[in-house]
């Protein structure tokens, strides 16, 4: 994130590219997710 002062106010400003690259760090749990939706432990 990048802050801009003015006056009283911050604007924030997120980065593009720092979303693009989490994004692509999810995908992996996430793809997991949904193959694993029938996995659970077995209730006493």
């Amino acid at each position: 994130m990048e802050t801009e002062p003015c006056g009283r106010f911050t604007y924030c400003r997120l980065r593009p590219e720092v979303i693009a690259e989490l994004a692509g760090q999810f995908a992996a749990p996430a793809a997991s997710a949904r193959t694993a939706t029938e996995n659970k432990r077995a209730c006493p």
